[in-house]
């Protein structure tokens, strides 16, 4: 049975390394997957920065040009200056265009080199042009089939042979644009687009790689081919696209990964798109990610070697030393049922607590029984908590948090080991004290401790004399002070209410003090009578008592307290024959509702008494 149950736990072990192993490499992939997909999209997005700015540059060159050609060829032309019209001729080689021309709105055109005739391809650019009234970028394909990048300019108006032209364009091969502009840093493995807000491919300025040369719409393109890409993600390229915003997306086509980075070139609601295959930008890294990740998966295999060879090399090893400990923990209950025997001789009393099954089990030698034979141990710390006040340095401590099982595991670590406090019990001359003494142990972990209680009243008799009010016996100011001090300092809600006798001056006046002192102590008398082991009673001095009100009373609690006090005390008093009656008036303060320090209760407490006895005055009256 020992072996089989080592064999599960070994198994178990084993199970859990793998499956920490499993999630290990795989959190360490998602991690390092993502910061390379946001280092390698910042690097493409940098990239495509300069590009963006080169193509600015490019498109402003050609509207200057042609604007600058628009005044010329309006001076030269109108003074019939073939020469002059033939030195732009020469400009084809400096500036690599392929064609420039000018055209009107029936699509006509003449070009440089003489050409002329109607452009049905181009008409569409030339119509953007009109629309527009500004200069505009379009493309076409020509005839040829080779898409055409063209820049056109309006113009006022500028006649050749009879004909009026209205527009003046420059037009590049794409595939010069992309020789001039491109950006070679990655290889021929990148792409480069200008889109509307639409997806609609304006022209391309980079080496195509795996993407089709004639895309008409990108977006579409990579919604209809792309693979292995969010489509939350997809829709967001598309909606930022559309409102001229930047950002970034990962895809796959043709079984390669990509990254792909947009954002505004600041001409009309065009984009600059660039796509480039991940391991050019990011070879280096994905290289470090799955070496790390192999030398991971390396290292927890030879650590679960390792383990499996310790556990199979100590296997016997641990069998002879468990039976030697199941014979050493039954001496040990023997001896243990010895010493309990033996302690309910001598102690007053004790409870053997069981803190892994929540029980205990009570003793008591002396006549009056404290609690349940037995019981939850969660019961017997909330009573004892309930019914006694720790005493000294642990004022300000609860007895619930000495004895829960966190602080007895902190100070209770092997069998030599101890602790013991002083309590007393509310409102009563009880004094005792208890010590916490480890009893059972499974495992090396402690499951059973003895809880034992030691009447100490003698010890602390000069110290209750020195709290206690001689006549009444209720405690007295000082101790008030101490009380309330303390529970400020716990933070724990309670009430306090001020109680002033009315009325009774003329008792002591009539009737004498002794007598007065007698209502004194009946009243004392009935107000721990009207309240509950928990809390407390005073008296301040004089005709003046204080209650102490432990819990979280709101205000129609309190005056409920309060009215019930009222009751009782106002009740006449029979002393020696004589029906007496007197009156009280009160005063309460919440902790922490109404204030948080204890000066400020006490004037709060003090000033609603004192208007309850201006009143009573008055009724009186």
């Amino acid at each position: 049975m020992i072996i089989k149950k080592k064999n599960i736990r070994t198994i178990v072990i084993t199970c859990a390394l793998l499956g920490i192993i499993i999630f290990s490499i795989h959190s360490y992939n998602v991690y390092m997957s993502r910061q390379i997909y946001n280092e390698g999209t910042s690097n493409v997005k940098a990239s495509y920065s300069q590009v963006n700015q080169t193509f600015n540059m490019f498109a402003q060159r050609n509207w200057n040009v042609l604007s600058d050609w628009n005044v010329y060829l309006t001076k030269i032309l109108n003074n019939d200056s073939g020469l002059q019209w033939n030195d732009f001729v020469r400009e084809k080689e400096k500036w690599h265009y392929s064609d420039f021309y000018l055209f009107n709105e029936k699509n006509q055109f003449i070009t440089i080199e003489g050409r002329s005739g109607v452009a049905d391809n181009a008409k569409d650019a030339f119509n953007e042009l009109f629309k527009a009234n500004e200069p505009v970028i379009s493309s076409y394909i020509s005839t040829k089939g080779v898409r055409k990048v063209l820049f056109a300019y309006p113009s006022d108006g500028i006649t050749v042979d009879g004909i009026s032209y209205t527009g003046l364009a420059v037009s590049y091969d794409n595939t010069d644009v992309e020789r001039m502009l491109g950006d070679k840093a990655y290889k021929d493995q990148s792409d480069c687009y200008i889109v509307d807000s639409a997806g609609n491919v304006i022209l391309s300025i980079e080496p195509k790689t795996e993407i089709d040369d004639m895309v008409d719409n990108l977006i579409n393109f990579i919604g209809d081919n792309a693979t292995d890409y969010d489509t939350d993600d997809f829709y967001d390229v598309k909606t930022n696209i559309a409102d001229g915003s930047d950002g970034c997306f990962a895809f796959s086509y043709n079984k390669k990964d990509y990254y792909m980075t947009y954002q505004p070139t600041g001409i009309k609601d065009w984009s600059i798109v660039g796509i480039v295959e991940a391991k050019a930008v990011s070879s280096f890294m994905f290289q470090v990610q799955y070496s790390t990740i192999l030398l991971i998966g390396i290292m927890f295999i030879c650590v679960i070697l390792l383990i499996c060879m310790y556990v199979m090399k100590n296997t016997r090893l641990k069998l002879q030393k468990e039976k030697l400990t199941v014979m050493a923990v039954s001496h040990e209950k023997e001896i243990s049922d010895m010493l309990l025997n033996s302690l309910a001789r001598i102690v007053d009393r004790y409870a053997l607590c069981d803190i892994e099954n929540d029980t205990y089990e009570y003793h008591e030698r002396l006549a009056r029984k404290l609690y349940p034979e037995r019981g939850s141990y969660s019961d017997l710390v909330e009573t004892i908590s309930n019914r006694y006040t720790l005493l000294s340095e642990e004022e300000s401590k609860d007895i619930s948090e000495l004895l829960s099982l966190e602080n007895i595991y902190s100070q209770i670590k092997n069998e030599h080991d101890y602790f013991k406090f002083e309590c007393a019990e509310n409102n009563s001359k009880l004094f005792l004290s208890m010590t916490v003494i480890p009893a059972r142990w499974e495992d090396g972990r402690l499951t059973q401790y003895l809880l034992v209680s030691q009447n100490i009243g003698e010890k602390h008799k000069m110290a209750d004399l020195a709290n206690t009010d001689m006549l009444t016996e209720l405690y007295n100011k000082r101790y008030f002070d101490t009380i309330m001090n303390m529970r400020v300092q716990r933070g724990k809600a309670f009430a306090m209410i001020f109680m002033d006798l009315d009325f009774f001056k003329p008792v002591n006046d009539i009737y004498g003090h002794p007598v007065g002192d007698e209502v004194l102590c009946n009243v004392g008398k009935r107000i721990i009578n009207s309240i509950r082991t928990a809390d407390y009673a005073f008296r301040i001095g004089g005709d003046e008592f204080a209650c102490i009100i432990d819990g979280n009373a709101d205000e129609k609690n309190c005056l409920e307290g309060i009215e019930r006090l009222q009751r009782v005390i106002c009740n006449p008093y029979n002393i020696h024959g004589r029906k007496i009656k007197i009156g009280v008036s009160c005063g309460y303060a919440l902790y922490p509702s109404d204030a948080d320090k204890v000066e400020s209760l006490l004037k709060i407490a003090d000033s609603r008494m004192y208007a309850e006895k201006e009143k009573h005055h008055a009724d009186r009256r």
